[in-house]
């Protein structure tokens, strides 16, 4: 009887030198945690085009060396420029990551999922917002001629303004058409916004039969350097010439 208990005792005195062992041993070896300074950046207003990168601060608050992992990208528009392999405790690492907003506009929101070895934190979602603003609004995505008479001149024009978000102009144009001219013609200017005319001529010596082409705006932007409006139309009765 007296044997038993014993062991028991043994046994129970074993388990809880086990569990402070192992309780001791967490603490040596130590686990990391994770701190972010700020997971969320707001741009605010900012140019169609531009490149928007920021470094996204982590600390190491716990007592074992804090691993990320690059998980999902929010889009293709989006990259992790840096992020470090390891951070060592009481230290800050930077996570820096970049996101293009061409073909963007509005509010828009974009993350970059982060799998870190932080038992308590094992996801670390960083976002970056902006309101992307068009450096330029053209009045027509597209000029077409329709279909006129051979021998005649056809005549379109179209604007193109820019807002308070940008302090860039609008230098030139041309067409990569020979048989179009383009000239620009300031429209007028208010309220922080300028907008230019650009008159389109389709020229009388020109073949019968579709037509098409670009017109090529450029601009002095960092960003939007040029847009491209397509031209197109039909000279003479097209579809009878075709018929005989």
């Amino acid at each position: 009887m007296r044997h038993h208990r014993s062991r028991r005792a043994l046994a129970t005195r074993v388990a809880v030198f086990g569990v402070i062992g192992v309780a001791l041993l967490a603490i040596r070896v130590g686990v990391p945690q994770a701190e972010v300074d700020g997971s969320i950046r707001d741009f605010g207003a900012s140019p169609q085009g531009k490149v928007l990168v920021h470094r996204f601060l982590i600390s190491n608050r716990g007592r074992g060396v804090l691993r990320l992992t690059q998980g999902q990208l929010g889009c293709q528009c989006m990259a992790v420029i840096r992020s470090p392999a390891g951070i060592h405790a009481g230290l800050t690492g930077e996570v820096e990551v970049a996101c293009g907003t061409s073909g963007l506009r509005g509010v828009v929101t974009r993350k970059v999922a982060l799998t870190s070895n932080d038992p308590a934190r094992r996801d670390i979602v960083l976002q970056m917002r902006a309101s992307v603003v068009p450096e330029f609004r053209v009045s027509t995505r597209v000029v077409d001629f329709g279909q006129w008479p051979a021998g005649e001149e056809a005549h379109a024009s179209f604007t193109v303004s820019t807002g308070e978000a940008t302090a860039a102009t609008v230098v030139s144009a041309e067409s990569t058409d020979p048989l179009v001219s383009v000239r620009l013609v300031p429209a007028g200017a208010g309220l922080g916004i300028t907008e230019v005319s650009i008159i389109v001529t389709r020229k009388r010596d020109v073949r019968r039969g579709p037509h098409a082409g670009n017109i090529i705006v450029r601009t002095s932007s960092r960003y939007t350097t040029e847009i491209r409006i397509p031209v197109r139309g039909i000279v003479g009765e097209y579809d009878r010439l075709r018929m005989r």
